[in-house]
């Protein structure tokens, strides 16, 4: 039987256990493996860049892109840690309130969100460097590290610590089949995560059009003096467009066109329910478990840097006076 979650979020009180049947266990089930492909592959990643960064001097580890890579590789492996903690309510086939579900929801939230901001940072980092024509520096880079983490943090923590209330209830707790963001915040279920995915779906979308347009040629000039043309001459010299392109292409480019390509299902069925209309069951399912694999996707980026481009100097570009 297809429940539609509409139905299923009207149906089951806030932080209330829920026994799973054995159809419905299927859902937790399939998010469960692919949240282990996402874990191994980000685990992978992590061991590697940590051993490579102290035996050598690891060119991407110490670039001002890494440590924001490194940190949206830290938020997928959160959101795969707590898509895997299913198994338990698996195990007891069912899910119920407790420290576990807590933790779970606390996981989830801080992987869904750190995924978001992080590229959304990356999408700045490539248009500063790719349409600007300006590096971020050492400096800058730290002190967007922090910032980012902080601001975090901070929105990580706003909902159990302010708005949680005594009339609404926990703000993290049983949420349909897992637990997450209890559904008596449906406003903080937006707010506090799926907005933050739209923003960074709909800035990546503009930025990188531009910086498409910026490398076929179409847009030259500086600032104040940027003008339109037909013309697809490269901005970028004929000597290096093969080597570095396809390196800063492959490794910042296309992240953020694949983070829209896996975020967008899930946030439009959240975006239905969240407003009343009913998504079935299995969309759901399927649209997390797309969502579930931008851990496996972001994965592969920090080894393109390494394996396309290790000594490969930086891009010079053409003045269009």
């Amino acid at each position: 039987m297809l429940i539609p979650v509409s139905v299923l979020i009207q149906a089951t009180p806030d932080n209330v256990s829920l026994q799973y049947t054995h159809d419905t266990a299927r859902g937790p089930l399939a998010l469960t493996v692919t949240a282990s492909i996402s874990l191994l592959a980000v685990l992978a990643v992590l061991i590697t860049l940590l051993i490579s960064g102290c035996r050598s001097k690891h060119q991407f580890v110490r670039s001002s892109v890494g440590p924001f890579f490194i940190s949206l590789i830290l938020s997928d492996l959160l959101q795969a840690i707590g898509s895997v903690m299913n198994i338990r309510w698996m195990l007891i086939m069912g899910v119920e309130p407790g420290h576990f579900c807590i933790a779970q929801a606390a996981l989830k939230q801080t992987g869904n969100l750190g995924t978001a901001l992080w590229s959304l940072v990356i999408a700045f980092h490539t248009f500063s460097l790719l349409f600007l024509r300006r590096p971020i520096s050492r400096k800058l880079s730290c002190i967007t590290f922090f910032a980012v983490w902080v601001f975090l943090g901070i929105i990580i923590m706003l909902g159990p610590v302010i708005i949680e209330n005594n009339k609404k209830g926990p703000f993290w707790g049983v949420s349909g089949y897992w637990c997450w963001i209890t559904n008596s915040y449906h406003v903080e279920q937006l707010t506090n995560e799926y907005l933050f995915m739209f923003i960074t779906v709909g800035l990546s979308f503009v930025l990188y059009t531009l910086i498409f347009l910026r490398l076929r040629g179409n847009i030259r000039g500086y600032a104040s003096d940027l003008r339109l043309c037909r013309s697809q001459q490269p901005w970028i010299e004929e000597d290096v467009t093969d080597k570095n392109i396809s390196c800063l292409g492959k490794q910042l480019l296309w992240y953020p066109v694949g983070y829209a390509i896996i975020v967008l299902p899930i946030a439009i069925c959240r975006w239905r329910v969240i407003f009343g209309h009913q998504v079935p069951f299995w969309a759901t399912i399927l649209a997390d478990s797309i969502f579930l694999l931008s851990g496996e996707f972001a994965s592969h980026q920090p080894y393109n840097t390494e394996a396309w481009c290790p000594h490969s100097p930086p891009p010079r570009f053409h003045s269009w006076h």
